[in-house]
């Protein structure tokens, strides 16, 4: 079993670096993007122990979520592995999660 990322999750995940490294300073930053990498390893042996993602039901894709500090690790299980879809911010109205992050 792998961890893949989308092309978005990615750029979610180069966003959040970007903005600690700002606002923060750079170890800060990466320590937050350590610890959100980190936390999807236990995905390799346990692809289901996120919690089903609500807003993103009607997809019927069953996309899964786990948490690290205030990031939602959005991801689905896949043949090889899972595919993180999406790195979003908890604070945010989840309403702006929207179909095209899930994809």
């Amino acid at each position: 079993m792998k961890v893949l990322w989308t092309e978005f999750a990615i750029s979610m995940l180069s966003q959040i670096h970007y903005y600690y490294k700002l606002k923060v300073d750079l170890s800060t930053a990466n320590r937050i993007k350590s610890e959100i990498l980190s936390s999807t390893k236990q995905l390799i042996n346990y692809p289901f122990s996120g919690y089903e993602e609500p807003h993103l039901s009607h997809l019927g894709l069953n996309h899964r979520y786990i948490i690290q500090g205030y990031y939602k690790i959005i991801y689905l299980q896949i043949e090889n592995g899972v595919l993180i879809t999406d790195v979003f911010d908890i604070r945010q109205n989840p309403d702006s999660m929207n179909t095209e992050r899930a994809k």
